[in-house]
């Protein structure tokens, strides 16, 4: 991948269609050993099955902040009418 920063890191369901993807900066980077480290690194979230649980963490956001971004644009109103509400209830006492 083309990119000035040095980075790794690994995608994919199952070890099956994981993918691991290196920059470029990091490939130049001096050092084999430093290199070998790093993709030793994500090769045991690969096998350790961590990208299939980022995925799943990923669509459960998802999931929750779909409605989320349908009611919170509506939170100033939904506060106002709260307080417009419990303003009646105490000058009806």
């Amino acid at each position: 991948m083309e990119c000035a920063a040095p980075n790794a890191f690994t995608v994919g369901a199952d070890p099956d269609r994981a993918s691991l993807i290196v920059t470029r900066a990091l490939l130049e980077l001096p050092g084999r050993r430093e290199l070998t480290a790093v993709v030793a690194h994500e090769l045991s979230h690969i096998g350790n099955r961590d990208s299939a649980l980022n995925m799943g963490l990923a669509e459960l956001l998802g999931v929750i902040r779909a409605p989320l971004s349908a009611v919170l644009p509506l939170w100033p109103f939904i506060w106002a009418l709260v307080l417009v509400i419990s303003m009646v209830e105490l000058s009806q006492n």
